[in-house]
């Protein structure tokens, strides 16, 4: 990011963060105000998270940079400081994610070897097995699940968006969750 005089620096200073991201929306140096607030603690974050320290200032760019891009998406009723943070969590999930597929991949066993065939078939079985019970759920009981388990939304974060409360959205993903294992077990 670039530097900005710091006359302009201090202009910035007193702004509240709505107002600053308004400003933003115009004036690319109200964002560098932005950064300058916030980088240190969302890389500390980000830190915190991956223990890493090179992992977190890429996911401290990474994440100002889609703040950057979805800045006109951003709502004030929401804290910005929440917002940024919720990105950065979000991209820390998708690394862990990545890393651990390919950590994954390293551990498979070759397909090809006889003893693997019996595990693979059971494998594929399950898996048709769990592809039956998710068709079997309603729509948002499939939406619940995606959010919740393959994008890593909190569950409050969930609610926020769904339009209703972090309780009743514990309860449907708890009775989706006892849904499929009726039905992976042949109860239902």
């Amino acid at each position: 990011m670039r530097r900005f005089k710091a006359h302009t620096a201090s202009r910035y200073r007193a702004a509240d963060d709505a107002r600053l991201v308004a400003e933003a929306l115009r004036n690319k140096e109200a964002f560098g105000e932005l950064y300058r607030r916030y980088a240190p603690r969302v890389e500390q974050f980000a830190k915190r998270l991956t223990r890493d320290r090179d992992a977190a200032q890429d996911i401290t760019q990474e994440t100002f940079l889609r703040a950057y891009r979805a800045l006109a998406r951003y709502r004030p009723r929401v804290p910005f400081a929440h917002w940024l943070f919720v990105i950065a969590r979000n991209l820390v999930v998708s690394r862990a994610r990545r890393e651990a597929r390919f950590a994954a991949l390293s551990d498979v066993p070759d397909i090809a070897a006889p003893q693997s065939i019996p595990h693979e078939v059971e494998r594929l079985w399950a898996l048709q097995r769990l592809a039956a019970a998710l068709r079997r759920l309603r729509p948002r009981e499939r939406a619940l699940l995606r959010a919740f388990y393959l994008e890593g939304k909190p569950l409050r974060v969930i609610a926020s968006e769904w339009g209703t409360t972090e309780n009743a959205v514990k309860l449907l993903l708890s009775r989706t969750r006892g849904k499929v294992r009726r039905v992976l077990s042949g109860r239902n």
